[in-house]
């Protein structure tokens, strides 16, 4: 990937609409290598069917590049062995041959449902380098555990309903400006929102009933 940095000319300006998938590592995986970076891609009216993930962002401290400015939307997945949407900058162990920070932000999914998955959402960023400007938009998935985020800035979440059958719907750990816009609480919930991480701030619910949570 050092070879892509010299060249320098990311991977950019790609459309992926009609696309259906059947196991495999993910339905569209962005990274690690990603040598330049990957901007401006659009994925449309994608099926995806038994993979170890339907979309999956990952880099590592080191690797340097970027994955920016990516929409996704109209998607259908089902029996995800593991999470949903997992977006991620922990993709093993450090990269100690640069100090190369990649950088990810400008992600957008939209009209997106799973119907079995073991986790729903997983965005990972470390305290160096945080995640940016994720947006979940019209986001419908039932799983075994909901949304955890950590370290991550600019989280918007509109019309997210996520329905979690262990542990809280939504656990935020040193995330900082993270709106909630009508997103479903289901009834019976045991917990809505965990907040943790002396770096929290900035979180603002608009439209859920948290009510609903025992």
């Amino acid at each position: 990937y050092e070879d892509g940095w010299a060249v320098g000319k990311p991977c950019e300006n790609v459309v992926i609409r009609r696309c259906r998938t059947r196991r495999g590592h993910g339905g569209v995986v962005f990274g690690s290598e990603m040598s330049a970076g990957i901007r401006n891609v659009f994925v449309q009216d994608c099926r995806f069917e038994g993979t170890d993930r339907g979309i999956r962002f990952k880099s590592l401290p080191g690797r340097g590049g970027f994955i920016e400015n990516i929409w996704l939307q109209d998607l259908a997945l089902e029996r995800i062995i593991g999470a949903a949407v997992h977006i991620t900058l922990r993709y093993g162990k450090p990269d100690s041959l640069t100090g190369k920070q990649p950088r990810l932000k400008n992600i957008q999914i939209c009209r997106l449902t799973c119907a079995q998955a073991k986790q729903a959402v997983v965005i990972e960023g470390v305290a160096e380098n945080f995640v940016e400007d994720v947006l979940l938009e019209d986001v419908s998935i039932t799983a075994r555990q909901g949304l955890v985020a950590e370290c991550v800035r600019g989280l918007r979440l509109k019309r997210v309903d996520l329905r979690a059958k262990a542990g809280p719907v939504y656990r935020l750990r040193d995330c900082q400006q993270v709106a909630f816009n009508d997103c479903a609480c289901p009834p019976g919930t045991d917990v809505f929102v965990r907040l943790e991480g002396a770096a929290t701030r900035g979180i603002r619910l608009g439209g859920p009933n948290p009510k609903q949570a025992r």
